[in-house]
């Protein structure tokens, strides 16, 4: 049996990509087209990230396993480095999943229950479920290396593979402005890929600090100029940009018209909303009538029963 991904052909190319750079697709089989349909041989069917949108199948077409707008289930968790975060969705009592974790997974030293994000800074709520209470750790992620303390700073893993589509269509020249840098994974990413200039704001002073730190531990293509400053109005003073990064899931739009006023007539913003389907359908209205032309569209995750983070690039229309 060869497992494959099923793919709608319209997504074919972006998830060919992916599973191409993490080294996932099975060489020793074709890629096929069937109707509407595209199959990608791939090597293991735990291995596939979730903004890969289709469905593991084995080569007779019969599904295994359900990657459609996946979910974050209750008890799911992620993993930064040595430390495991349990999400908090269903109010139960994880402190014996917890233990699990600490036991079956060698290399987690620290366990903590997330309790939600909050603050302007975004800074997790964060309650030591088991292990050693040590919120600083070294994560690894496509080729980079980033210096992480969850206490101090919101980082989620789950964007990976969106760091690596995004920082793989940076081209070497640009001038780029991570709104929302946090501690700099889009920021790193994107300059360790590409000769490009990128800006980086955030207003929490630590995360800033800690993006420094990964500038220094990183090799790097381009250079990055860290400032913590209220995004709002600081993206103003630092002349017209190539590309903005627009990631905080939601409240971004809040600040999609100083996004426009510093952008470059062609230039791109990299836009990211948790919505519903048909609220993005009545956000991209709005940007087309602000002269915003819709270039990529596509769902990262799931969020929720009706909800889904989505990412959208658009590129400024000249006005006449």
């Amino acid at each position: 049996m060869t497992i494959h991904v099923s793919v709608n052909r319209e997504d074919a190319q972006d998830s060919i990509s992916i599973l191409k750079r993490m080294g996932i697709i099975d060489p020793s089989h074709k890629i096929y087209n069937s109707g509407e349909r595209v199959f990608i041989p791939i090597r293991s069917a735990d291995t596939i990230p979730e903004s890969v949108p289709g469905t593991i199948v084995d080569l007779d077409g019969k599904p295994k396993e359900e990657r459609l707008r996946p979910l974050v289930q209750p008890g799911s968790f992620d993993v930064i480095g040595h430390i495991a975060i349990i999400k908090n969705i269903d109010g139960k009592d994880y402190s014996s999943k917890a233990e699990e974790i600490l036991q079956t997974r060698k290399s987690i030293r620290t366990v903590y229950l997330d309790r939600g994000v909050k603050g302007d800074h975004r800074k997790r709520t964060l309650e030591l479920l088991a292990g050693e209470d040590l919120p600083e750790t070294l994560y690894r992620e496509n080729g980079i290396t980033l210096r992480v303390n969850v206490r101090k700073a919101y980082f989620s893993p789950r964007l990976a593979t969106e760091r690596l589509l995004i920082s793989s269509r940076i081209r070497d020249g640009e001038y780029v402005c991570d709104m929302f840098s946090g501690i700099g994974p889009f920021s790193i990413s994107i300059a360790k890929n590409a000769k490009a200039r990128v800006l980086a704001i955030d207003s929490n002073c630590d995360a800033v600090e800690i993006l420094r730190e990964n500038v220094k531990i990183n090799k790097l293509m381009g250079t990055i100029d860290a400032i913590c400053a209220d995004s709002s109005s600081e993206i103003s003073r630092h002349g017209k940009f190539d590309r903005i990064i627009m990631n905080l899931p939601h409240d971004a739009f809040n600040f999609i018209e100083n996004a426009y006023a510093a952008l470059n007539d062609g230039g791109l913003i990299n836009y990211y909303e948790i919505n519903t389907d048909e609220g993005i359908t009545d956000r991209m209205m709005q940007f087309r009538d602000m002269g915003l032309k819709l270039t990529w569209k596509r769902v990262v995750h799931g969020y929720s029963k009706m909800e889904s983070l989505h990412s959208m690039e658009f590129q400024k229309i000249p006005r006449n």
